[in-house]
């Protein structure tokens, strides 16, 4: 997992705080933002080829607490990238998707 690194010269926090959480074994995934009023969010999912999957804004007028479950019960199980961005710093967080189970024979 790769976070970026706020600036540390401001007493402002630049990104909104985001949490991805998959229930085992799930096809979906909670996503939540700790937004700071006025803040314009970008939300984008993408394949392990970088293919662009998903984009949605959220709204400036919200704060506080976002959350937001997304199906991805469409998608192959494999290795996924949530990119988060305010237009200034991106947040990224990959994912494993992981829905099918194994079949003993």
């Amino acid at each position: 997992m790769t976070v970026s690194e706020p600036l540390t010269d401001f007493n402002w926090r630049l990104i909104t705080r985001v949490g991805i959480f998959i229930p085992a074994g799930s096809a979906h995934v909670r996503v939540y933002l700790d937004k700071i009023p006025g803040e314009k969010i970008t939300v984008r999912l993408r394949d392990s080829e970088c293919n662009l999957l998903l984009s949605y804004n959220v709204a400036r007028r919200r704060s506080g607490l976002e959350s937001q479950v997304i199906s991805l019960s469409e998608l192959p199980d494999g290795s996924y990238l949530f990119e988060v961005s305010n237009g200034v710093e991106v947040v990224f967080r990959d994912i494993e998707l992981m829905t099918k189970s194994a079949v003993t024979i």
